[in-house]
């Protein structure tokens, strides 16, 4: 399934695992973070400022 992130999902994931947005852009771009982590990190990261009721289930 393809998943398309946006500028904004990306910063609260750089929020909540406390890089700084150009690193995080730099780790997808090597190829250190794939799409999938990062959209599991968001969910967390909502999870976290109460947004949503679970947390992402480890799938990569």
């Amino acid at each position: 399934m393809k998943r398309k992130l946006t500028p904004r999902q990306l910063e609260i994931v750089a929020n909540y695992i406390h890089i700084p947005f150009a690193e995080l852009i730099r780790y997808r771009n090597m190829g250190l973070l794939n799409t999938s982590r990062v959209y599991e990190l968001w969910q967390n990261a909502l999870h976290k400022q109460g947004i949503t009721k679970r947390k992402a289930v480890h799938r990569w």
